[in-house]
């Protein structure tokens, strides 16, 4: 593949131009997109509530669900620009933040202090890890409980379900699609999750802490595409380095995963920020919290 891309293009035959030319002005985009419904949902189930945005075609069909979890401190709405390409070409996509103190993680005192790197760390240490998983099975558990009593879900296929998250959801993600995380001996096997068609990791998370990246990361076996770059880091000092970015990428077993590498980006743009999210979320943020592009 390397030796046939360095070498002389050729001209397509006379009866694929009008194809090639369609590609040239639409790259990936669906032939067809569809008008979307967009609705703010609040369940509440016992002691658990759910806050998410559902938006899928307007169109009675069958679509499969992606389940987009967004980053640490933004809300359900993050990640429009995604979200809307997603649904418009042809998927039901469910936008939430699982855990409410992700969300309001700048309104909280730690933050108001100005000290934000053990803030974060917890936000992404083994115990919130958990939680976020405990609340992910919930989502999915009422999900099929109302699935033929709920109008909303209707025309969505609960049986083809994708994962996509930007940084922390990036990191719930991968580790309901199978990264191990728990302890070597432990049986994690009964908090298993039900297994994704495929994965979307915005800007992936990965540390040195817990298992090697090898064992960590060697079980996963469903499609997985990887999108960072080479501007791809936070203000905290949590991920200085793209190579962290990567790590679950090299690390993965061969065949099905995929790394997009943008050469000219930043964080906030992987997750897909328009620019008056990021006026109103820089406009809102506590005094002394980092700016720019985290």
């Amino acid at each position: 593949m390397l030796v046939s891309g360095c070498s002389t293009p050729h001209s397509p035959p006379p009866e694929r131009i009008p194809v090639v030319q369609q590609f040239t002005g639409k790259g990936y985009l669906s032939e067809e997109q569809y008008s979307l419904s967009t609705t703010p949902v609040s369940w509440n189930r016992g002691e658990a509530r759910y806050d998410f945005i559902l938006s899928a075609p307007t169109r009675p069909g069958r679509y499969p669900l992606m389940i987009y979890l967004p980053g640490l401190g933004e809300s359900r709405s993050a990640g429009e620009v995604w979200r809307n390409s997603w649904a418009q070409a042809g998927y039901a996509v469910l936008s939430i933040q699982l855990l409410e103190e992700d969300g309001r993680i700048w309104e909280s005192q730690g933050a108001r202090s100005g000290d934000f790197l053990p803030l974060v760390r917890a936000r992404y240490g083994a115990d919130a890890v958990s939680k976020r998983q405990e609340a992910l099975r919930g989502l999915l558990t009422e999900l099929q409980h109302r699935r033929t009593s709920d109008p909303l879900l209707a025309n969505i296929d609960l049986n083809t379900l994708i994962f996509a998250g930007f940084d922390l959801g990036a990191q719930t993600s991968l580790i309901a699609a199978g990264e191990q995380v728990a302890p070597r001996g432990s049986n994690p096997s009964e908090n298993s999750l039900p297994r994704p068609a495929a994965v979307i990791l915005l800007s992936p998370h990965a540390d040195f802490s817990g298992r090697a990246f090898d064992d960590r990361y060697s079980k996963l076996s469903v499609p997985i595409l990887s999108v960072t770059g080479h501007g791809d880091t936070d203000a905290f000092g949590l991920v200085t380095s793209v190579t962290l970015r990567t790590a679950p990428f090299q690390h993965m077993p061969p065949g099905g995963k995929y790394l997009l590498m943008l050469e000219d980006t930043s964080h906030s743009l992987i997750g897909g920020e328009s620019l008056a999210q990021r006026s109103a979320r820089e406009g809102i943020r506590p005094s002394g919290s980092p700016g720019g592009d985290r």
